[in-house]
């Protein structure tokens, strides 16, 4: 666990108020500024992740969720901020596989909402055979029972 000095967490809780305030480069920078120190925290990698996010950038919100998971990899909310980042960017096989991922080794409590609704939603033009069974066995397990 990744323990901040009171200086850092001034700084990060300040990160927070400009991403609430839709400050998200603000934010960004301030939190990028912490990383050297503190390479380890999934926080600070998950917390620039959703700046990226917010404003849209899928690609950079990717690469710091995707680091986010190796450190933290039984977080949901990174795990689905991941997967819905990867579906932006139309990478929905690799979504899917960080799905499939998560849900194989932790039981979900957000994603069985998105398995009702991608289940719900199934149609040939919007997801391939793999993905329809990863949402088919995922649905009978967590949602269907």
């Amino acid at each position: 666990m990744v323990k901040f000095s009171n200086t850092d967490k001034k700084r990060i809780n300040q990160a927070i108020q400009l991403k609430n305030q839709e400050k998200y480069e603000q934010a960004i920078q301030l939190l990028k500024d912490l990383l050297p120190k503190y390479k380890d925290s999934p926080a600070l990698y998950g917390l620039i992740a959703s700046n990226y996010f917010l404003q849209k950038n899928y690609n950079d919100a990717a690469v710091f969720f995707d680091k986010t998971v190796i450190l933290s990899p039984r977080s949901e909310s990174v795990s689905l901020g991941l997967f819905h980042s990867l579906t932006e960017l139309c990478y929905n096989d690799l979504a899917f596989q960080e799905m499939d991922r998560f849900l194989s080794k932790n039981e979900p409590n957000y994603y069985k909402i998105l398995i009702a609704e991608l289940y719900k939603g199934i149609s040939i033009e919007d997801f391939n055979e793999e993905q329809i069974e990863i949402i088919s066995k995922y649905y009978k397990c967590y949602v269907d029972n």
